[in-house]
């Protein structure tokens, strides 16, 4: 004998998710829970969350405008190379930043200093070097 499921209307899944009834007639405590619990069927609708906050917006518009950026700017290499050229030097400056970042790991994994980059430029080439990069970095 087949069980049928009544479908849940969103009237019910709102009072399932204030935890003010429920259909097995528990309720629990924490949210979390309780969307997990909703037996929601394909094509019911329940009420959103509004979760984001503004951080999340900040880095969404971000990457947003930095994939338009690179998109752009890859038409004038892409004209100026073509697909090949573009493509070499896309690997090219890949590697260095991958090198970069790597040896950089590599330095705050010995010798973890409180401080930014610039202090290990300070540390492991010489203070100058240290002096020069933070103000190049302040001022950009």
């Amino acid at each position: 004998m087949a069980t049928t499921k009544t479908p849940k209307t969103a009237d019910m899944a709102l009072k399932d998710m204030n935890g003010t009834s429920s259909k097995e007639g528990r309720s629990s405590g924490n949210s979390y829970n309780r969307d997990l619990e909703l037996d929601i069927d394909h094509g019911e609708t329940t009420q959103l969350k509004r979760r984001l906050k503004s951080r999340h917006l900040q880095m969404i518009a971000i990457g947003g405008t930095i994939g338009t950026g690179l998109f752009i700017g890859s038409g004038s290499a892409l004209s100026k190379a073509g697909p090949a050229g573009a493509l070499i030097a896309y690997a090219f400056v890949g590697t260095i930043v991958y090198s970069v970042m790597v040896a950089l790991g590599e330095m705050a994994t010995f010798l973890p200093i409180p401080g930014a980059f610039t202090a290990y430029a300070s540390r492991f080439v010489d203070p100058s070097l240290g002096f020069a990069m933070g103000w190049i970095y302040w001022c950009k």
